[in-house]
This record gives C-alpha cells, structure tokens and sequence, in this order.
C-alpha cells in the first residue's frame, strides 16, 4: 500500500509500466504467507464450530446476537473491525505508522459502516436468491457471485476510488484525474488479482457457516488481514490504497 499522499496533491499515481495482471500476481506472492496463515484461522475457525463444543456455543450466541441486532450490528461491527482496529494497530507499529492518519478515522467509519450494511444485504441477497445451505454447489456458485460479479463491478472500484478521495481533498472531479488514465486496468485489476489469491479461499469457508455467522467472521477475516499487512509485509492498514474486499 501507498503512504497518504498530501491532499494538495493531484499528481496522477504513476505506476510500473507491467501488465496489470502480472502486478496482481506479485502482490500475491508477497501477500502468500499472511495469506496462508489467513486461511488456517479461517478453517480453523468453521472445524472448531463444527467440531468443538464452548466455540459452537460462543458462536451459536453471537449468531444470535447478530440476528437480533440486524443492520445496526453490520454497521458497527464492521465500522470497528474495518477501521478502528486495523488504525490502532498502524499507530501502535512504528513501522507502519503514519503521521496525520488519525484526521481520516472519521471519514473512514462512516465508508465501513455503509460497507457493513452493505455486506449484510449482499450476504442476505445471495442466500435468498442462490440458497441458505452450505452444499458444494451452493457455496460454488455464492464464491463466483461474491469474486467474479460484486468485486470486479463494484466492491474493488468502489473502494478504490473511496481511499483516493483523502488525496485530493475530497473534490470528486479530481479521483480520476488522481488516479491517472485508464485507472481500472492499472489499479483495480492488481488490487483484484491479489484480492481473489486472499479471500476465494477465505469466502468459500464463510460461505460454510450460517448465515447469522458470516458477516461476523467476514469482519474477523477483514480485520486480520489488514493486521497481517502490517506485520508480515510491513504495509498500513489505512493507507490510501485500499485493503482488499
């Protein structure tokens, strides 16, 4: 990730000149180890449920916490998972800290409480439309939906463009003229090739859970991998280049 760029600064982000799709890949290698271990606190996560009495019953009650509360969990839990944590922890790091970041912290609460929302509806619609059950194909076809439909057409883009507004002072106009030309293919498409290495594997195992359980575990994973960012690949978590999903 990027450090904060001044927000008189309109300079177009200038990048290497390698296919987008190569640059995606070379993140991915770097970002392989935290994303492994990722993915072992992940299955780690759905075989204790499964398999392990007290996690099945601390997580049956904050399923149920989770469904009584609805929207106003979403916005919450992933407001705190999303951003305020992942900016504790950058500021606590000397390695990732960044001066100045702490003014960001309320404009990035009100996008990770929209985004919570948003990821609960987006969790709801899929089982309303695909199927609440956790067979082969429904978890297939959910994956395929969630990475290849919501990411490339709006979840990637959209933040993207979000954690550039800070650059240029919040003036719309000038995100693209920021960004630089032909912006999706130099900035989203890397950004989107290292978010398939890291959350394909990551959705499939929320997609085993019930319902009233994935937002929660998806806030856990999120908030996680900005924190491995920072320890393993010494990158912030609230840099102005966004973190994936």
């Amino acid at each position: 990730m990027t450090k904060l760029t001044s927000p008189a600064s309109v300079t177009p982000v200038q990048l290497p000149d390698i296919s987008p799709w190569q640059r995606g890949l070379r993140a991915a290698r770097k970002s392989a180890p935290a994303g492994s271990l990722l993915m072992a606190i992940a299955l780690s996560i759905l075989i204790g449920y499964h398999h392990v009495p007290v996690m099945t019953l601390w997580l049956d009650r904050l399923a149920d916490f989770k469904q009584q509360t609805g929207l106003a969990f979403a916005m919450v839990s992933t407001t705190l998972f999303g951003a305020i944590i992942p900016m504790l922890m950058q500021q606590a790091l000397p390695q990732s800290r960044q001066p100045g970041a702490w003014r960001l912290l309320p404009y990035l609460c009100v996008f990770w409480a929209v985004r919570g929302m948003e990821f609960d509806l987006f969790y709801h619609a899929q089982a309303w439309l695909v199927g609440n059950d956790s067979t082969f194909t429904t978890v297939l076809i959910k994956v395929i939906i969630d990475q290849f439909v919501y990411c490339p057409i709006w979840a990637v883009p959209s933040m993207l463009l979000v954690y550039a507004l800070p650059a240029v002072n919040y003036d719309v106009r000038r995100v693209f003229e920021h960004l630089g030309s032909r912006w999706y293919r130099r900035r989203a498409i890397p950004l989107l090739v290292a978010n398939w290495c890291v959350w394909i594997p990551a959705v499939a195992v929320i997609y085993n859970l019930k319902l009233s359980l994935q937002l929660p575990i998806q806030n856990l994973v999120l908030c996680l991998w900005a924190i491995l960012a920072m320890l393993l690949l010494h990158r912030p978590a609230v840099a102005m280049t966004p973190p994936t999903k």
